[in-house]
Order: structure tokens, then sequence, then C-alpha cells
């Protein structure tokens, strides 16, 4: 009874999950010349090649823990589901505070829906996902970039390599961000 009051005082206190947007993070940036942000940016694309499977994605300082332990969920948090579901092939992103210091992400997979457009009829987006993960990642000072690939579960992307004459440098591949400032190590949350 004391562990579930405090995990819902921790809920009462969490800020709101991170509103996700299509994209790529920096993508406007690289158009208008506009350095790439070095901190405060998560991205997540799904690069299920042959599945076509369609993955949701919470993003806040206790998503892996609403997620796992289906605790009540007295702000609502799980609604911001509905924001992070993306089909193959496609990339989201989001911002966060300089003052947060770790961020938990919620991967929800196996869709028992045909379409991402299916789900914004069910009463539970949760709920219409056989699977769920929980990560944890220390984000304070860094960008959060991760790629999931089919049913593997989610990873730090490592981008592509872009040669110059004095040294190479990898980079994200739509936004063009530095891959220095992402983070290196994602912890799994246990279930």
């Amino acid at each position: 009874m004391v562990e579930f009051a405090n995990a819902q005082a921790g809920s009462l206190r969490a800020a709101p999950p991170l509103m996700l947007s299509p994209g790529y993070a920096n993508e406007e940036g690289t158009t208008s010349g506009r350095a790439p942000p070095t901190r405060g940016v998560f991205e997540v694309v799904n690069k299920s090649k042959y599945s076509n499977e369609i993955i949701g994605v919470l993003v806040s300082p206790i998503a892996a823990e609403l997620a796992l332990k289906r605790q009540r969920d007295v702000l609502g948090h799980l609604e911001y589901l509905r924001h992070g579901c993306m089909p193959a092939q496609t990339v989201m992103h989001g911002t966060f505070g300089d003052d947060l210091e770790v961020l938990e992400v919620a991967l929800f997979y196996g869709c028992k829906q045909p379409s991402v457009d299916a789900l914004t009829t069910v009463p539970s987006v949760a709920d219409a996902f056989e699977h769920v993960k929980g990560y944890r990642v220390a984000c304070k000072g860094r960008n959060v970039l991760l790629k999931y690939k089919d049913g593997v579960g989610l990873e730090p992307q490592r981008g592509e390599s872009s040669f110059s004459i004095m040294k190479k440098k990898k980079k994200s591949m739509g936004g063009g961000i530095d891959m220095s400032t992402n983070v290196d190590v994602l912890e799994l949350v246990p279930g």
C-alpha cells in the first residue's frame, strides 16, 4: 500500500510526457542553415523494414513505470501515447528541458490494429499493443536519438558518416545532428 501511494505521489509530481511531432528533430534547421541542437532533443525512428510494424512511444520521467506497472494514471499521461504511434519507416521528435536528468521511454509494440488511424478509435491505446518495454536514459546535457528495429527494441542511433577532408563525422540522417551529442547507453527497465 505504501509503495502504491509513493508511486501515485511520484506521478503527480512528474512532468507531463513529451508531445511528439512527425519528422526529424532538426529538419527545419538543416534547410535554414541553423546549427543543430547539442542537447534537449528526443527523436525516434521506426526502422521496421519487413513487418510494416506499428509502434507506440511514450516519453516522460515516469513513462516506463506507468506502462510496465499499469498503475492508475491519475493525470492521464498514457493519453499522450495517442500522439506517439508510428507506422514503419517514420520518424517523430520532441524536446525536453535542461533541468531534466533522466527520461523514461515506454515502447509499445505488437499492435493489434491494422493502421495508426484505427488506433484513434480505441478507448485505450496502450491496450491496443501486445507488448511493452521500458527504457531509462540519462539525458542531462545530451540529445536522445533512438531507433527501433523489427521486434528487437530501441537502441541509440549511430548515424551515418559524412566524410570531409579533415575528419569523419557521424550525423543523424534527416536532421544532421552530430552523433557525439547523442546518448550512448539505454538501460532496459525490468517489467
